[in-house]
């Protein structure tokens, strides 16, 4: 298996199928129509070279399909297809390791050579390919200087979105929690959050029906505070 397509719909995973036949054949490509069905066959079989992830499947949410699937395919190149245009779901879906951002309503032909590209990499030399893309399809890359997560972080973030603690993470994880905090502060970096409930809202929210303008709440940055009272101060004194 070179291809995992993973898409709820039949004419689209054989739509991704015709397009990228050129480069691999039908023998070469497997078809999941859920998440956990994604993550039975990638546990039992040949890891994929590439893997074509609908982010819209009925049994993920946001993004945890892809921290999932990045999380149990460390290796492979995970391209995103999306009905959604919102900048925050393509720019967390870089930060969480994605290789690719495939927007669905792209006309027929730029659908199909970026399908194609990124079946057909392993086809080729990286370098050569690289020197003949179409600057039509670049919209599918990650931008210059992207940040992504370490696979140390994203394990963090599961476990974030999974609802556990700090303490808990760093018994889970077999480290210290002044490591953990380390990571978590490093993720809040990369992905430009402040805290861990914007960092879950951005990988698990629904961006079905969201503008381009319906951003992240913005949480205000904490300012240090002097909270220990003058020695001289007594419960009677003004202030």
């Amino acid at each position: 298996m070179n291809v995992l397509v993973v898409d709820d719909h039949p004419l689209i995973r054989a739509g991704i199928g015709t397009a990228i036949k050129p480069v691999q054949g039908r023998n070469g490509v497997r078809n999941c129509a859920s998440l956990k069905q994604a993550l039975h066959v990638v546990r039992r079989s040949e890891e994929p070279k590439t893997v074509f992830l609908d982010l819209g499947l009925p049994d993920s949410r946001g993004l945890i399909g892809l921290l999932q699937l990045r999380l149990a395919l460390p290796n492979a190149r995970i391209v995103v297809i999306s009905g959604q245009e919102h900048p925050d779901l393509r720019k967390f879906a870089f930060l969480l390791g994605a290789k690719g951002f495939v927007k669905k309503a792209w006309e027929l032909e730029l659908l199909t050579d970026t399908l194609v590209y990124f079946a057909g990499l392993e086809a080729h030399d990286a370098d050569e390919a690289k020197s003949k893309i179409d600057t039509r399809i670049t919209p599918a890359f990650p931008p210059k200087n992207t940040k992504t997560l370490t696979p140390r972080e994203l394990d963090v973030l599961q476990l974030i979105c999974d609802g556990l603690s700090n303490i808990s993470i760093s018994k889970k994880l077999g480290v210290t929690e002044p490591t953990i905090k380390r990571h978590i502060n490093r993720i809040f970096d990369k992905g430009d959050v402040r805290s861990r409930t914007q960092l879950v809202q951005a990988v698990t929210r629904s961006y079905r029906g969201l503008s381009p303008s319906d951003t992240l709440p913005q949480i205000p940055k904490r300012t240090r505070t002097n909270h220990h009272r003058p020695l001289h101060a007594t419960a009677g004194s003004a202030a």
